[in-house]
């Protein structure tokens, strides 16, 4: 994970050398919102989400149990476990990626970024780190925002003291009332409402992102005049359902862990 220093960062300043705190040492750790279930939006498949979600469970740990949720099937969640327990080999990998998700994603999701998140995880929790990963996208016969907002619902009930910090779509992560063409949609964000959740927006000023608009490949991110800012956070956002963002200076389009 590489070392931004944000101009904006409400809750601490910048501090590239951080000592180890309970034997695990956070690299360019970032405060996160005063939340214990944090929905992060973003836009799938480039390298900064993860890497910014990765900062934000580390800081977090040092404070007590945390849980990084990933928009990832249920499935996957045995492979995920036996992978942040390997040596993260070659082969652990490939026994990780020889799941459908993994074989078939082509959104974003799957990407090189969310494997090498699960990695420095695992590299925390070896060294004692309190950081759990878990998948909650579940099976259900309703909606995808209500599968979602169950897996992290029944992760809740099931670990009602740890953070959780859960990364998933801008639009599953939003806590207003979306309005898509002629249906309403109700985000997963609202769905979780009763638990009190806070929404915190990734911000793409200009760069790249690997997603399928219709085609699946690189696309380019382009920034509006006036955009430039400095890394960091802000309290305004330009999606609804957000009360605060955080702005990526620039981002770079990370593929998929298994390509064709």
């Amino acid at each position: 994970m590489r070392v931004v220093c944000g101009l904006l960062v409400l809750l601490t300043a910048c501090d590239p050398v951080r000592p180890s705190v309970g034997g695990f040492t956070c690299d360019a750790p970032i405060e996160g919102p005063d939340s214990r279930l944090l929905l992060v939006g973003e836009v799938h498949g480039t390298r900064e989400s993860p890497e910014l979600v990765g900062r934000l469970a580390c800081s977090s740990a040092s404070r007590g149990p945390t849980s990084i949720g990933l928009e990832i099937p249920a499935s996957e969640q045995d492979s995920i476990d036996a992978f942040l327990k390997s040596d993260g080999s070659e082969e652990s990998r490939t026994r990780l990626l020889s799941g459908p998700f993994w074989q078939t994603g082509k959104d974003g999701r799957a990407s090189v970024a969310m494997v090498d998140l699960l990695d420095s995880v695992r590299v925390l929790i070896r060294d004692d780190a309190p950081i759990t990963v878990f998948a909650f996208e579940v099976p259900s016969a309703s909606s995808r925002d209500a599968a979602l907002a169950k897996g992290i619902r029944d992760f809740r009930l099931a670990k009602p003291d740890a953070t959780i910090i859960a990364l998933m779509g801008n639009v599953h992560a939003s806590q207003a009332v979306l309005q898509p063409e002629d249906r309403q949609s109700t985000p997963t964000g609202l769905l979780l409402a009763d638990l009190d959740p806070t929404s915190l927006l990734i911000v793409h000023r200009s760069g790249t992102v690997w997603a399928c608009m219709p085609d699946c490949g690189v696309h380019q991110v382009e920034g509006k005049p006036g955009d430039a800012r400095a890394e960091g956070y802000m309290e305004a956002s330009p999606m609804p359902g957000y009360t605060r963002s955080y702005v990526l200076a620039r981002t770079t389009a990370s593929p998929p862990a298994v390509m064709p």
